[in-house]
């Protein structure tokens, strides 16, 4: 009996006071269905499974191990997300029913920017801010669709780019010839099933270092299921990238036993973790190519396919890189530098002990290299546009807003700030006091507004693009003023 199919959709830190199926159908508390989400969330997904699924990120936020938390501090909501972004998949969620029987469902969660109202443009943007150049084709009538489209060819085309920086992989590889040149060892019981009569070879086994080995194949069957699972997206996102379509022609050149091999066998080959102590890069890759598979419905994975799959992104790090690569590009040649790889260890005592508690501020402004002045941290919970904006309670930010002060103290700076996306427009002040105590030490809130999707995706872009802009020109007029 095949198991009911559940699915759910939601957006990034945002709290719901129910719970909507697919078919937009409010799901009753009581009911199987909403027993089978919460052993989901709240058994299934343990964080080392979020671990596994989640990509490129560090684990120093506790919002990374959250999917979905259902003790919230409002009485009004049932449950809300966090920074998760990104599409999973729990399999055989078995509800036992009071009448004895049991029910079994495969729950799959989706959860979407909430800057992403109509279609996936913020966070494709955030995904692939160095080239943003997405075509319209990219983005095809079902959102849910795009995301996942968007996930998987980014997360595929970024990794095979960094993994072919290291030059094609190489590996021993056991082959098996029949012919004159013996260079290996002779398979006698082979060379006389194959060689019955003289004929002048010799069947062997060589062992060689070659590229036409098993992890390329995967490659570059990854490649073509892609193609046929998204084929004008992968066309216009990857056959239209010169550096892409070399590696890919690279890849067909160098192993010509990829036209002949089965992916079924190569699959269950490529299952093996990789330990070179080189070419480091393609084991990530070689995850992420399994990972593809398993997220478009392939199981061939002999039992080992594992019951919690996905692909997932904490936002909040897309936006961090996102705003120091504009950092680079709006404040390169100025009198002044930013450095976003900040450690610094806080609180001594006269014991003789070092310092004790590690800080890690987003982005410290430098005058030179002993001297921070300006310290801006990324945020992008949604409460920040309503405290600076709307003149609104400090407390739902109020431990972010503790945490900067604590840099600014700890980098005795005399001006500090957060940096947060909103799609609800431009703050007009944006600065303000500390306390009655301390008028001269100013705190910032500085926003960039997200424009809303209900546009085509290049006019969407350039509005962005002009807003950061402006967002740049304020944070560059504050900084030059406290030089």
């Amino acid at each position: 009996m095949n198991n009911r199919q559940l699915e759910f959709y939601f957006k990034d830190y945002t709290s719901y006071d129910e719970l909507i199926e697919r078919q937009d159908s409010i799901i009753d508390r009581q009911s199987p269905e909403f027993r089978a989400f919460e052993i989901a969330v709240k058994e299934r997904i343990k964080p080392s499974k979020l671990m596994a699924n989640i990509t490129e990120t560090g684990f120093k936020d506790q919002d990374k191990l959250t999917l979905i938390e259902f003790d919230t501090f409002s009485s009004k909501s049932l449950f809300e997300t966090k920074g998760l972004v990104g599409v999973l998949k729990v399999k055989d969620v078995k509800v036992d029913m009071e009448d004895g029987e049991s029910q079994v469902f495969d729950v799959k969660i989706t959860i979407t920017s909430r800057f992403d109202q109509i279609k996936p443009y913020f966070l494709s943007y955030m995904l692939s801010y160095e080239n943003p150049n997405f075509s319209e084709d990219f983005f095809t009538e079902s959102s849910d669709e795009d995301l996942l489209a968007v996930l998987l060819l980014y997360l595929f085309k970024k990794q095979l780019k960094e993994a072919f920086r290291q030059g094609l992989f190489r590996t021993y590889q056991r082959k098996e010839y029949n012919d004159g040149r013996i260079k290996g060892a002779i398979n006698v019981p082979r060379h006389i099933q194959e060689n019955l009569i003289f004929n002048g070879k010799v069947a062997y086994t060589s062992k060689e270092n070659t590229v036409d080995n098993t992890i390329n194949h995967l490659i570059l069957h990854t490649y073509d299921y892609l193609k046929s699972s998204f084929p004008e997206v992968t066309v216009k996102y990857i056959d239209q990238d010169n550096e892409m379509r070399t590696i890919i022609n690279s890849l067909k050149e160098a192993a010509p036993q990829y036209f002949t091999s089965n992916r079924h066998k190569v699959l269950l080959n490529s299952m093996t973790p990789l330990s070179h102590p080189y070419f480091t890069k393609y084991e990530v890759l070689r995850k992420t190519c399994i990972k593809i598979f398993r997220n478009l419905g392939i199981s061939v994975f002999d039992g080992k396919d594992e019951s919690v799959n996905g692909l997932l992104y904490y936002i909040p790090d897309l936006w961090e890189s996102f705003l120091l690569h504009n950092y680079k590009n709006y404040f390169l040649g100025e009198e002044f530098f930013v450095d976003a790889a900040n450690n610094l260890y806080i609180f001594k005592g006269n014991d003789g002990k070092d310092y004790r508690k590690l800080i890690r501020p987003d982005f410290v402004f430098y005058r030179n290299v002993d001297t921070p002045f300006f310290i801006l941290d990324a945020k992008f919970k949604p409460k920040w546009y309503d405290v600076t904006a709307r003149g609104k309670s400090l407390n739902p930010v109020y431990d972010d807003y503790l945490q900067v002060i604590n840099y600014m103290v700890s980098y005795d700076t005399k001006a500090a700030g957060v940096i947060f996306p909103t799609n609800h427009g431009e703050i007009l002040n944006n600065e303000f006091q500390i306390s009655p105590f301390n008028e001269k030490t100013k705190f910032y809130s500085f926003e960039v507004v997200v424009p809303v999707g209900d546009c085509t995706y290049k006019v969407w872009t350039d509005t962005f693009k002009q807003n950061i802009e402006k967002s740049m020109s304020k944070i560059l007029k504050v900084i030059k003023s406290k030089l």
